[in-house]
């Protein structure tokens, strides 16, 4: 990492920023090949292309809907993996170059921050994939940008476009008004910002309002809270890494010492505020549902504005860069669960820590982790495929989290008598078996069917889908 900045110093500023975003692009486009990535709302956006591509109307991947990213991949002419992770690939590249532009106006070391932003796992585990998290961050940075500048229509309309990709964007525009007040702007423009921005989000989710009204806000989540344990894992390894997360903490503890010293000028004041507002109000949101680490995305640049706005010193910048990066690709804390993740390296030390088994894994980082994640769930899909294609009769099989997979694997090789589902109810189950449907579950469905319903019934209506090979 630091010869890599030391060739970024020698040249001018443009050709600079040209190698940055072509370091970006090639980092990633390495990792497109493996599917829609490891998680199953991004195999669903493929699923939801489709249907899409098919009805000539709008419908949504998930709740609440995101529709920016769900026309988009409608669009596209042809509806694969690689093609979708290209998009991925580009919108992550655009959000190092607006981070860096932002970097800039502040008078800060551009290359370093940008290389910190490309290099932290989470932000470059999901610059390859199908999911939402860069896209919307791409927007939001955009309009912290534009906003910078003051040109408050391109700061209002990329923020409706991130929002359009995640609706939690939206809590955006709260730290982005404290950041104009402070600034003492005209109240006017905040009026005028606050209206085109509230507009505009209404605009992008005209077509979700059209087809569904408001049930698109009747989103409950049936599973309940996670445990702490693996919510604290996920906001902190699972964004950070492992020598990235000690990086962060002690340069955070460095940054907030100095802020409650007042050793910063008073023109930062308005970056200052609204960042710590935007972090705060997005780290609320995520223990409000904290299901998935890459909720966090959105702060990551926000925490990296300010420890950049403490620490100028270009030794620990580099170490805080080196550490990131080092944490995507070794010494990682990973998942080691059969069929669900990637088979741990032999000098990996597998631990079972609430009921899960972890690996503490030296020679695999979260980047690398996740990418063999990826190919694990593939090749698990495909043995569910073969296994249920195996079967006779009228069958249907609880998929639940498995299911996006299921619907793009299958793909030219459907039977009429196999019907995949996500999750069903105890009398729709008890219905479909008094008329000879025979109902399976893929392994370890039949305890979140039971939850989802919140009664216990599935083990005694269905069976295990048998995915082993015999010996």
């Amino acid at each position: 990492m630091y010869l890599l900045y030391c060739f970024f110093a020698i040249v001018n500023r443009n050709i600079r920023l040209i190698l940055l975003m072509l370091v970006v692009l090639s980092s990633r486009l390495i990792f497109i090949d493996a599917g829609f990535g490891s998680e199953e709302d991004a195999w669903g956006y493929a699923v939801n292309a489709e249907l899409m591509e098919e009805s000539h109307t709008y419908e949504y991947a998930r709740l609440p809907g995101h529709p920016v990213m769900e026309y988009i991949y409608s669009w596209l002419p042809l509806k694969e993996a690689w093609l979708f992770n290209i998009c991925t690939v580009l919108f992550s590249t655009a959000a190092v170059f607006f981070f860096f532009l932002i970097c800039e106006r502040y008078r800060f070391n551009a290359i370093m921050g940008s290389l910190m932003l490309a290099f932290t796992p989470a932000f470059y585990i999901h610059g390859s994939d199908a999911m939402d998290y860069n896209w919307s961050l791409c927007f939001l940075l955009g309009a912290f940008y534009f906003l910078g500048q003051r040109w408050i229509i391109l700061s209002a309309f990329f923020l409706a476009l991130a929002t359009g990709c995640r609706i939690t964007a939206a809590i955006a525009l709260f730290p982005f008004l404290l950041y104009l007040y402070i600034a003492a702007v005209n109240r006017k423009y905040l009026i005028q910002y606050t209206a085109l921005t509230l507009m505009l989000i209404f605009l992008v989710y005209a077509p979700v309002f059209k087809h569904y009204g408001l049930s698109f806000f009747d989103y409950v989540n049936q599973f309940g809270y996670p445990p702490l344990i693996k919510s604290i894992y996920k906001a902190s390894f699972g964004v950070w890494g492992t020598t990235g997360l000690v990086a962060i903490i002690i340069a955070g503890i460095f940054a907030l010492k100095e802020y409650f010293r007042n050793s910063y000028s008073s023109a930062y004041k308005p970056l200052v505020y609204s960042v710590l507002l935007l972090v705060a109000m997005y780290v609320a949101l995520y223990f409000y549902e904290p299901h998935k680490a890459g909720y966090l995305i959105p702060v990551i640049p926000f925490v990296l504005l300010f420890i950049l706005l403490f620490i100028k010193n270009f030794i620990h910048q580099s170490m805080i860069c080196a550490m990131l990066g080092f944490g995507c690709f070794f010494a990682g804390i990973n998942l080691a669960d059969e069929n669900r993740s990637a088979t741990p390296s032999d000098f990996a030390v597998i631990r079972t820590i609430h009921h899960q088994h972890i690996a503490f894994d030296i020679l695999r980082g979260s980047v690398i982790d996740d990418y063999k994640k990826r190919w694990a769930r593939i090749h698990y899909t495909n043995k569910i495929i073969d296994a249920a294609n195996g079967l006779e009769g009228n069958i249907l099989i609880i998929s639940g989290y498995w299911l996006n997979n299921l619907l793009i694997q299958k793909e030219g090789r459907e039977y009429d008598n196999i019907v995949y589902r996500y999750y069903i109810d105890k009398e729709e189950m008890q219905q479909l078996s008094a008329k000879g449907t025979k109902i399976y579950y893929v392994k370890g469905q039949d305890v979140l069917n039971d939850l989802c319903y919140k009664d216990q019934f599935t083990d005694a209506l269905a069976q295990q889908l048998v995915t082993d090979t015999p010996q």
